[in-house]
């Protein structure tokens, strides 16, 4: 993911300055989702979560696509901690 997106190019608008793109991979939809939030230092900073890949792979459980639902929580290097629950961030 380039860190160059702006939260105009997201998905999903979760709230609280945090913003979802859905990712497929060959094919595969919602292969996982980017999760880009403002960071406390300044700028943007986020992550990958993956829900589907080889048994045995950390993943997380996509329990909606509309509204987006997962789990379990994402913790961002920066300590931004939290779900995705019925489309919305919701802070740990």
């Amino acid at each position: 993911m380039s860190y160059d997106l702006v939260p105009e190019q997201f998905d999903v608008d979760l709230g609280d300055s945090h913003w979802l793109l859905w990712a497929d991979l060959n094919g595969e939809s919602h292969y996982g989702a980017w999760v880009k939030h403002l960071s406390p230092y300044g700028g943007f900073c986020g992550g990958f979560v993956r829900f589907l890949g080889p048994e045995g792979d950390k993943r997380w459980e996509l329990i909606s696509v509309n509204p987006p639902t997962f789990s379990p929580s994402l913790l961002c290097s920066c300590g931004d901690h939290g779900w995705v629950r019925d489309g919305k961030w919701v802070r740990a």
